[in-house]
């Protein structure tokens, strides 16, 4: 997952702060290079980041390649939390 390095608050809308990945999302990255690319890597990447919010109860809501950064050594993060939940959130809106 992306490292969260802090937040910003600009009238009603949050945003989440990160470092900057030299190759972007892995739709353009693997869009828009000529390099041999790792694929299997960035899915075991993803997946990874996805069993550490699973296992934290955390829902990521809009998993796609706009939402997966690749960093300088071709290592993904997953972003894009704007749909995010914690289960127990779902459960409680579940009950009325």
């Amino acid at each position: 997952m992306a490292r969260l390095l802090g937040t910003v608050t600009l009238e009603t809308q949050i945003f989440s702060v990160s470092l900057w990945m030299e190759n972007h999302d892995a739709l353009r990255y693997i869009n828009s290079t000529v390099e041999v690319i790792d694929r299997l890597r960035i899915l075991r990447d993803v997946s990874s980041g996805m069993e550490y919010l699973h296992f934290r109860k955390v829902i990521h809501g809009d998993l796609r390649a706009v939402n997966v950064l690749i960093d300088a050594m071709g290592s993904a993060c997953v972003s894009g939390f704007g749909l995010s939940v914690v289960v127990q959130e779902v459960r409680d809106l579940m009950l009325f």
